[in-house]
């Protein structure tokens, strides 16, 4: 009696658990970085929705007669965004919920996209966001949602599912065992995700320099969902550059994009994060997984250069090595170690 009793409490606690998580499929998009499909309105019209969690981004819808706007409740005008908000049900996974989200009715760029915001809920309505209203209509008991990628190739030719995107609870199944899940100190939480880390990197062992950091602590890091590439400044990657020249790699460069010969004699890349509790936790890529191996045989280095910025931004590289999270409550992120890490060469 006792063992079919402790059996139905373990039956309910695994059935708790899972429901406090939804799992969407994460797909990597050969054109828009790593996308969701969800369904949406009254005729439950099947939307590619392009994940981004950025600051300032809203939930955005393209504007499709032929769906009629699948069915959704016009709101009021959006000056911002230059179109009309909506209100309509939503189908993820299992779980339906309603959310708003704008129609915008010009053609830029940044704006004639299906986007599935994940920005902090301080920059944004917070009905746009699909966590925080899940939480809100308590379908989730934590505003945390986590990236876990397998197979992320960079050079997909067509929508491809290569992992997860966990909203509520982590799945604690994907995390290397013996390993915990860090909540990483953040840059600036007010409004944004970012990460503290060291204002230094290493690559094969040799200490590299972020550019003007002398007065600084710390260094900003964040995430990047639809970027294939580390980005970083253009100083900076000169410094990388020389480094490979030093050690006697063979590459060659034209506006700083990079391609070697060969991988013998690359090392690791390795950027120190800060974590709560005067913890450090390192991120660690590999050269099989810095590169992509093109037709010509050479090695493309997916290092990228902006000479806007002064911090650094992983790529969705991230996501194959790492368990990434975010948390919304004090917009933080968390990372962990893999249990199946992809080591491997594109």
């Amino acid at each position: 009696m006792n063992k079919a009793i402790n059996l139905l409490l373990i039956i309910t606690f695994l059935g708790y658990a899972l429901s406090n998580t939804i799992t969407l499929p994460l797909i990597e998009s050969k054109t828009d970085g790593l996308v969701v499909n969800i369904k949406c309105g009254t005729q439950e019209c099947q939307k590619i929705m392009r994940v981004q969690a950025y600051d300032g981004c809203t939930t955005q819808i393209k504007n499709d007669p032929e769906h009629d706007n699948c069915g959704a409740t016009k709101l009021d005008y959006n000056r911002s965004y230059q179109g009309y908000n909506y209100n309509a049900q939503f189908l993820i996974d299992t779980t339906s919920f309603s959310m708003n989200f704008t129609i915008p009715d010009v053609s830029y760029d940044n704006y004639n996209q299906n986007i599935f915001c994940l920005s902090p809920s301080t920059s944004i309505d917070d009905m746009t966001n699909p966590v925080v209203v899940l939480y809100k209509q308590g379908f989730i008991k934590n505003q945390h949602f986590y990236f876990y990628a397998k197979n992320i190739t960079y050079m997909s030719l067509i929508d491809t599912v290569v992992g997860a995107l966990h909203i509520g609870q982590p799945d604690m199944s994907v995390v290397k065992p013996g390993s915990k899940v860090y909540q990483l100190l953040s840059y600036n939480n007010n409004f944004k995700y970012s990460i503290q880390g060291s204002k230094r990197f290493r690559y094969d062992g040799e200490s590299i320099t972020f550019y003007m950091t002398f007065l600084q602590l710390s260094y900003p890091y964040s995430v990047s969902q639809t970027s294939h590439c580390i980005t970083i400044d253009t100083v900076t990657l000169e410094r990388l550059i020389m480094v490979f020249r030093k050690k006697g790699l063979k590459f060659t460069q034209k506006d700083y994009v990079i391609h070697f010969q060969s991988l013998q004699g690359l090392g690791n890349f390795e950027f120190d994060l800060y974590a709560v509790g005067d913890k450090s936790f390192t991120v660690t890529f590999t050269p099989q997984e810095m590169t992509t191996k093109q037709s010509d045989g050479t090695y493309y280095l997916r290092m990228c250069e902006d000479p806007t910025i002064q911090s650094a931004i992983f790529g969705y590289s991230i996501f194959n090595r790492y368990y990434v999270g975010y948390n919304l409550d004090n917009n933080s992120q968390l990372i962990a170690e893999r249990a199946d890490q992809q080591v491997q060469q594109f």
